[in-house]
């Protein structure tokens, strides 16, 4: 039997090339939809940004170490472009969004006796822009407003590490990761509006992903 990944990447497989025909005919110039949306997502990362940190240079008399950062929960907002098209009751498309990410996790360094206020502390946030291309097919099974979509994504997520002293932060690294998610979303459309709210796990990582779009067709 195929294990639940090789379904999902095999379904994934389909959902890629359903958008990346849409394209294709876009550029072609044939009769394709264009979409433009506004997204809201939120993320739970999992563990799959862990930070170490070292001590920072000038906190030379402090011993050990000062702890792990994770940031897990992230909230994503921006804009999307799109292009679908049609057959029969079901609607392929392909969507390029830039996000902005908000998360962050900070404390105290763990061997830092000192007391509030005269502490140093370590931190992990996400860095402002991530990147985002979607593909999937809405199916219309009841020829009705109402529709579900399954959708493959690749998501962008980067995030900054570093110390904050004197309440201002130090850069110490940068990282970046791409999230593949699959799920399903339900939508509603009416004449060239549509609603839709999904739940996207991740392929091979932790995470899930549960974005809402509202979309205006021109």
């Amino acid at each position: 039997m195929k294990s639940g990944l090789e379904k999902i990447l095999r379904a994934g497989k389909k959902i890629v090339l359903a958008g990346a025909a849409t394209l294709a005919l876009a550029a072609a110039g044939c009769n394709v939809q264009k979409s433009y949306s506004l997204e809201a997502q939120y993320w739970n990362l999992g563990d799959a940004y862990a930070y170490q940190h070292t001590t920072h240079p000038d906190d030379f008399f402090l011993s050990g170490s000062p702890g792990t950062t994770r940031v897990k929960n992230v909230f994503m907002f921006g804009m999307g472009a799109e292009f679908s098209g049609e057959l029969s009751h079901t609607e392929p498309y392909a969507r390029i969004s830039v996000l902005a990410a908000f998360g962050r996790d900070e404390h105290k360094n763990d061997n830092d006796p000192r007391p509030i206020g005269s502490h140093s502390a370590v931190y992990s946030q996400a860095f402002p822009v991530a990147p985002q291309i979607s593909a999937g097919a809405r199916i219309y099974p009841l020829k009705d407003k109402f529709y579900i979509a399954p959708e493959l994504s690749a998501t962008l997520i980067s995030m900054e590490s570093g110390w904050n002293r004197f309440d201002e932060d130090e850069h110490a690294n940068r990282a970046s990761k791409v999230f593949v998610n699959g799920g399903i979303k339900l939508g509603y459309k009416k004449k060239s509006l549509k609603w839709e709210i999904g739940f996207l796990k991740g392929v091979g990582n932790d995470s899930f992903c549960i974005p809402f779009i509202f979309e205006k067709e021109f």
